[in-house]
């Protein structure tokens, strides 16, 4: 809905900076744009609508920019903006009043601040120099002289669906770090420490209590989300845990909603949704993706390059689809509604199916970092290295060592400031330009009421399903994907089938991946719409082997970043 760009003025070029970043701005859909500046930066202000201006300016010279969607101090939006200005400039910031999925961008006659929220839920990018700020990857990849593949940035992109720990697919473009603020006075930029300290669990707390407690924190995020947008709030309705607990939670205050739900009438998610919106007399709105017609593939080069722009250059899930993900997203986001995603819901679960024991970062990365069959990589490419980095960099997360066990409450913290911080912070970026989005499971003051319950009772869907039963017992009783409801203990054959995940050791779970067989590559996958969009492979062939590629999820993100090197004619990058 609303985006930024910054660049210094001593910055070589910067008028030219100015004017590529807008037109890129442009092609994404933000066609509004005001130029503001202060002694040492030019920054544009840029829009999808005009009605969703994302600045304001003070008396004295300052003001203050707004990307994503922003609460504090029980204010939304521009006038949380304003009062998130004084309390900086006043050195008086209520980090626990502080929430959303954001950035702000806080300047004053001499100096810039920026600053996102703490779970790093909305991304920012700089350059290596800090002499460049964007809320997005393209428009500050089109105003660098040069980009270089980053082949962990690549792999990651592919495997992981995310470049994880800081770096994107460019080397010369990082993330803004989450917890820190970023201070630039025009002759040097400070990154200032907001650190986020695992919090230790509770052994020996109940699981009555615990589910309390953790319901007070969600139902004050949801009552706060309900009086700022009212009637304008959407939110998912599936066969899981995630979307019944928001609903939950939003009936339980009187909180109205609209509901929908992805996929086929065969698909068990349609199938729970449509007996709860039946049974308790509610309007659900149900959309299969998979029904939209894929256009033939002379045209196709369109709709790839729309989503290219749409999406900031590479989704999680690729650019080659049939359109509905872009349209589905864009309908969320109409009639100024905010759209609630329930990712991160694993907060309350045992989201990586480990006993409770400690595990080395190396643990943790074959655990589920492992999703991946080296056989695919070029000849340069070392999984050796790539499991080596990616321990170091999950390590480094959890303030932990790779020479050392993490405890199991630092396993526990990894999942929503290592997993949801760089995999879900990318999705609900997106979100954010298209409209107003927010994930209430994935804020700090939230995850950390989940951190402190006892692994015991996240096992298994405990505590979850607790939540759900206390704040709505008429909802719980619905069954669930699970095969049973959220209001009775789950059966046996449940528990089997958890078991064999779960007393499957990490150095097994590595090589689980490769067993499995692949569906085969929808019709966009095929050669004859990859060839009309991309012509001739010519970078991605560096690193991976595409003739043994066969996951249609990889070969989609494959596709996805050689369409944005050749968008961005890169350079090529070192092995791993």
């Amino acid at each position: 809905m609303r985006g930024f760009f910054a660049v210094q003025k001593s910055c070589l070029d910067a008028d030219d900076n100015l004017a590529r970043a807008r037109r890129n701005f442009e092609r994404q859909g933000f066609p509004y744009a005001v130029e503001l500046e202060n002694d040492h930066w030019r920054i544009l202000s840029l829009r999808r609508s005009r009605a969703s201006e994302g600045w304001v300016q003070f008396p004295n010279g300052a003001f203050a920019l707004l990307a994503g969607t922003l609460f504090y101090r029980d204010l939304a939006d521009r006038k949380a903006l304003e009062r998130l200005h004084r309390d900086v400039q006043g050195q008086k910031l209520d980090e626990d009043a502080l929430w959303g999925s954001f950035a702000a961008v806080l300047v004053t006659r001499t100096t810039l601040t920026a600053i996102t929220d703490r779970t790093g839920t909305f991304h920012v990018y700089r350059d290596l120099a800090d002499q460049r700020l964007s809320s997005s990857f393209l428009a500050l990849a089109e105003t660098l002289p040069r980009t270089t593949i980053d082949a962990t940035g690549f792999y990651d992109y592919i495997f992981q669906e995310a470049p994880h720990g800081g770096g994107s697919i460019f080397r010369e473009i990082k993330l803004l770090p989450s917890d820190v603020t970023l201070l630039s006075d025009g002759v040097e930029a400070q990154q200032v420490a907001r650190p986020v300290a695992p919090p230790a669990s509770q052994p020996d707390e109940p699981l009555e209590d615990g589910a309390e407690r953790c319901l007070t924190v969600l139902r004050d995020r949801i009552a706060s989300l309900s009086t700022h947008y009212r009637d304008r709030i959407d939110t998912a309705l599936s066969g899981g845990y995630d979307s019944r607990l928001i609903l939950a939670v939003l009936r339980e205050g009187d909180h109205p909603a609209a509901l929908h739900v992805y996929g086929s009438d065969a698909s068990e998610d349609v199938q729970v949704a449509k007996r709860i919106a039946a049974g308790e007399g509610l309007d659900l709105t149900v959309t299969n993706k998979g029904e939209r017609a894929l256009v033939p593939a002379g045209d196709y080069a369109d709709l790839v390059a729309q989503n290219f722009f749409a999406f900031d250059g590479y989704p999680n899930d690729g650019l080659f689809d049939n359109g509905a993900d872009l349209a589905t997203r864009l309908a969320r986001a109409g009639e100024d509604r905010i759209a609630l995603n329930g990712g991160g819901g694993e907060i309350y679960r045992n989201f990586f199916y480990l006993p409770d024991r400690p595990y080395t970062a190396q643990a943790v990365a074959w655990s589920f970092f492992s999703q991946y069959d080296p056989k695919v990589c070029a000849a340069g490419f070392s999984n050796r290295r790539y499991q080596a980095g990616l321990a170091k960099r999950i390590a480094d997360c959890a303030q932990g060592s790779t020479e050392a066990s993490l405890s199991r409450d630092q396993v526990e913290y990894l999942y929503p400031y290592f997993r949801c911080r760089y995999w879900m912070g990318r999705n609900n970026s997106v979100n954010n330009r298209l409209g107003l989005a927010a994930t209430p499971f994935i804020e700090h003051a939230v995850i950390n009421s989940a951190l402190r319950v006892p692994l015991q009772h996240k096992t298994l869907g405990l505590l979850q399903a607790r939540m759900i039963a206390k704040a709505d017992p008429a909802l719980a009783a619905y069954p669930s994907a699970y095969g049973y409801g959220f209001d009775e203990e789950p059966p046996r054959s449940y528990r089997l089938k958890y078991l064999t995940t779960y007393l499957r050791p990490p150095s097994l779970r590595r090589f689980t991946y490769r067993l499995r067989r692949q569906p085969p590559l929808p019709q966009q996958l095929q050669p004859p719409y990859r060839e009309a969009v991309l012509g001739e492979i010519a970078f991605i062939r560096d690193y991976l082997r595409l003739d043994r590629l066969t996951d249609p999820g990889q070969v989609n993100r494959a596709l996805t970043a050689e369409y944005l090197c050749q968008w961005a004619n890169a350079d090529r990058g070192d092995d791993i």
